[in-house]
C-alpha cells in the first residue's frame, strides 16, 4: 500500500467522523435551544450560514493574495482549530449563564424531571418510556414542519453547489468580460452569495413570520420552481443535452440570491415553528426531530444533484459538445 492510498483512507476516514460528529452535535444543539426562544433555534442556523460566508470571504482572499496551496490550507486548519476551541469554551460558559439556568429549569419543571447537577438531566424511573411515546407523538404533531424542513434542503442542496458551481459566464466571441473576475466567478457568485444572502433570509425571521405555520408549506413548495430556472441558465454548457434558454448572467445572478434569501428565510421559520408545535415538554424532542429531517434533506438534495446532472447529459434531444 503507497502512501497516497494510506492518505486517501485516513483523510477519508477523518472525514466521515468529523462529519458523524458534527450530526450528532447540531442534532444534540437544536434539541437543547428547543426550550428557549424561536430565535435561539434560528441562531443556529445563522451561525451555519455566517462561517459559510467567513469561509467563502476567506477563500477569495487566498485565491487572490496566494497561490501557494500548503499556505492556504495552513491558514483553513489554523481557522478551523481555533473555531473548534471557540466552541468548546463556550459550551462550559453557556452552563454557568442564568439566562440558561433559567431556561433549563423551567424546562425541567415542565417535562418532570429532576436536575442532577445543574448541568446534565435524567428522566424519572416511571417516564423511562417517554422517548419513543413522545418522538411517536412528535412526529406526528409536527409532520408538516419536518416535511417543509426536508423540503428547503432538498431543492437547496440540489442546486448548492453542484449545479451553482458549474454556471458560466455566456460569451458568444468566447472572451471573458463579465465584471466578476472569471477566476472569481463562482467563488463570488456560488459561496459567497449564497452564504450571505442566506444569512440575511435567515436574519429576517427573526423579525417577519409569515407565513403562518399551516401556510408555510405553500411558498417552501413553490421553491421547487429554481430547479428548472436555474437548469437553463448555462449550466454545463459543454455537456448538455437540453437548450440553454437563459444566456443573461445577470438573471441567473438573480435566481441565485432569490434562491438564497428563500432558503435561509423559509428553513429558519420551519426550524422555529417546529418545536413550537408541540406541548413544552416534548419541545426539546421536536427540536432534535427537525435536526434529522434538515439532515435527511440534506442528504436526498445530494442524490438528486446525481440524478440531475443525468438528465441534464444523458435525457435531452441534443448532442454534447464534449463526450
Amino acid at each position: 500500500m503507497n502512501l497516497v492510498t494510506v492518505f486517501f483512507i485516513i483523510t477519508i476516514t477523518t472525514v466521515a467522523i468529523q462529519n458523524a460528529a458534527c450530526g450528532l452535535y447540531q442534532n444534540s444543539l437544536y434539541g437543547l435551544v428547543a426550550v428557549f426562544p424561536p430565535q435561539y433555534t434560528n441562531a443556529i442556523l445563522l451561525g451555519s450560514n455566517i462561517c459559510g460566508t467567513f469561509v467563502s470571504v476567506v477563500n477569495i482572499i487566498t485565491i487572490v493574495a496566494t497561490n501557494d496551496i500548503k499556505t492556504a490550507a495552513f491558514f483553513y486548519f489554523f481557522i478551523s482549530f481555533l473555531a473548534v476551541l471557540t466552541c468548546f469554551g463556550s459550551l462550559f460558559i453557556l452552563v454557568k449563564l442564568d439566562f440558561y439556568q433559567y431556561y433549563i429549569q423551567k424546562a425541567i419543571e415542565k417535562m418532570g424531571k429532576r436536575n442532577l447537577d445543574g448541568i446534565l438531566v435524567e428522566f424519572k424511573q416511571n417516564n423511562s418510556n417517554i422517548n419513543k411515546t413522545g418522538l411517536k407523538s412528535n412526529n406526528c404533531e409536527i409532520r408538516m414542519q419536518c416535511f417543509n424542513i426536508w423540503f428547503i434542503f432538498v431543492v437547496t442542496i440540489a442546486l448548492f453547489p453542484a449545479v451553482m458551481a458549474d454556471v458560466k459566464v455566456y460569451s458568444e466571441n468566447g472572451i471573458y468580460s463579465f465584471v466578476i473576475p472569471e477566476k472569481l466567478f463562482t467563488p463570488v457568485t456560488t459561496y459567497f452569495f449564497f452564504n450571505l444572502f442566506a444569512f440575511f433570509g435567515s436574519f429576517l425571521a427573526n423579525f417577519v413570520h409569515w407565513p403562518q405555520p399551516k401556510w408555510l408549506v405553500v411558498p417552501v413548495i413553490i421553491q421547487v420552481a429554481f430547479i428548472p430556472l436555474m437548469l437553463i441558465c448555462n449550466f454545463r454548457s459543454a455537456h448538455r443535452t437540453w437548450k440553454i434558454l437563459i444566456y443573461n448572467t445577470w438573471v441567473y445572478i438573480a435566481l441565485a440570491i432569490s434562491m438564497s434569501l428563500c432558503s435561509g428565510y423559509f428553513s429558519a421559520l420551519a426550524l422555529m415553528y417546529a418545536p413550537k408545535q408541540v406541548e413544552a415538554s416534548k419541545s426539546t424532542i421536536a427540536g432534535m426531530i427537525a435536526a434529522f429531517f434538515l439532515m435527511f434533506g440534506v442528504i436526498c438534495g445530494t442524490l438528486l444533484t446525481f440524478v440531475i446532472l443525468w438528465f441534464i447529459d444523458s435525457v435531452g434531444p441534443l448532442q454534447p459538445t464534449k463526450l
